[in-house]
C-alpha cells in the first residue's frame, strides 16, 4: 500500500494545480485551461477517495489543508502575488497540525 504522506502530498499537489489553472482560465479565458483544472482536480479527488478507502477519515480529511501551501507557494511563484508575515503564521500553523496528525 502507498504511504499516507506520499499519496496526500501528491493528492493536494494536483488539486492546487487545478485551481492554479482555474485561475490562469478566469485571467485568459481559456477553454483549455479549464480542461486542464478540471483534469488535475478530478485526478486529485480521486486519489482522495483512494486514500479515504485506506485510511481514517480524522487523518486524511485535515491533511488536505496541505493544499493551502502549494497554493501559496503557486501564488507567489507564478502568479507573482504579495505575501504577509500573516501567510507564513498559518503555513506553519497548518505544518505544525500536520506533523501532529503524522506522529499521533
Amino acid at each position: 500500500m502507498i504511504n499516507l504522506f506520499i499519496l496526500i502530498a501528491a493528492m493536494t499537489l494536483m488539486g492546487a494545480y487545478g485551481s492554479l489553472c482555474f485561475k490562469k482560465a478566469a485571467l485568459s479565458s481559456s477553454f483549455f485551461k479549464i480542461a486542464e483544472g478540471f483534469l488535475w482536480y478530478g485526478t486529485g479527488m480521486m486519489l482522495n477517495i483512494f486514500a479515504l478507502k485506506y485510511y481514517e477519515y480524522t487523518v486524511v480529511f485535515p491533511l488536505t489543508s496541505l493544499t493551502y501551501i502549494w497554493s501559496f507557494i503557486f501564488g507567489v511563484r507564478i502568479l507573482h502575488e504579495k505575501y504577509t508575515r500573516y501567510n507564513f503564521a498559518g503555513i506553519i500553523l497548518i505544518v505544525s497540525g500536520a506533523f501532529l496528525l503524522g506522529i499521533s
